[in-house]
Order: structure tokens, then sequence, then C-alpha cells
């Protein structure tokens, strides 16, 4: 985001912390939403915890902070 300080979340799976060689799944929120959407609406920690107890092989989840606008591409201020 052009220097901007920014949120985001990873959620692990089971067994796996910061640091670990993962496959990453990188979630965009919609519009009017943050990164904490994935955690607080979709669940994304409880619904990969399920499907790597349940034999997909491990990765982890990121999400990020995009603004409230409504698509991902470059705007005319640099973000």
């Amino acid at each position: 985001m052009g220097g901007r300080t920014i949120g985001f979340g990873i959620a692990y799976p089971p067994g796996h912390a910061p640091g670990d060689r993962l496959p990453v799944v990188v979630s965009l929120h919609g519009r009017g939403a943050t990164h904490l959407t994935g955690f607080a609406v979709v669940r994304f920690h409880e619904a990969l915890d399920r499907v790597v107890r349940g034999g997909v092989s491990p990765f982890a989840v990121a999400t990020v902070d995009g603004g409230d606008h409504g698509y991902w591409h470059n705007r005319a201020d640099g973000t």
C-alpha cells in the first residue's frame, strides 16, 4: 500500500506457527470490509482447522486491508 501501515491477519493450520514454510491463500476483502472480516464473519481460522484436520495439506490464510474502495487496482493517489 505504498509505504502505508496496514492491517493484516494470518491464520495458521493446527501444529503450525509463524516462521513455518507453508503455501498461502491470500484473501482480499470486499468493499466496506477489512482484514478482520475473514476472521469475524467467515471464520477462516475455524475453517482452516477443520479442513486440515480432515486431511487437506496444511496452508495458511492471509488477509490484508485494501481500504474502503470497491476494487483491487492501482489508484490515482498511489494506493
